[in-house]
């Protein structure tokens, strides 16, 4: 999370030594907000040895209103990788933020 911080400098990301899990995957939320004041976070969930966050979509697999579905646990997970997935993520989310200017006040 060190280089996302440094190669995002036009996000506040919370400054936080201890990250707990959250809801039935375990995922940990990492907050921030732009300079805008726009609120951008990122969900990490670890798989085998592969570090993933949530991609933004969602696959619909199941039936409505099962478990399965609640909790996160039908986001759509892609491989931080060598970092320029999540990177990748982050300049779209923050475009998106751009040109939707009433989203995350």
């Amino acid at each position: 999370m060190a280089e996302i911080v440094r190669l995002t400098p036009e996000i506040d990301w919370e400054n936080n030594d201890e990250f707990y899990p959250i809801d039935l995957r375990g995922a940990i939320t990492v907050f921030g907000r732009t300079k805008r004041g726009r609120p951008v976070c990122i969900t990490f969930t670890e798989s085998g040895h592969d570090l993933q966050f949530d991609s933004g979509q969602i696959h619909n697999s199941f039936s409505l209103k099962v478990l399965k579905d609640i909790g996160g646990t039908n986001n759509i997970m892609e491989s931080v990788g060598d970092g320029e997935p999540l990177l990748h993520y982050i300049r779209q989310r923050m475009l998106f933020l751009e040109q939707h200017p009433g989203m995350g006040k």
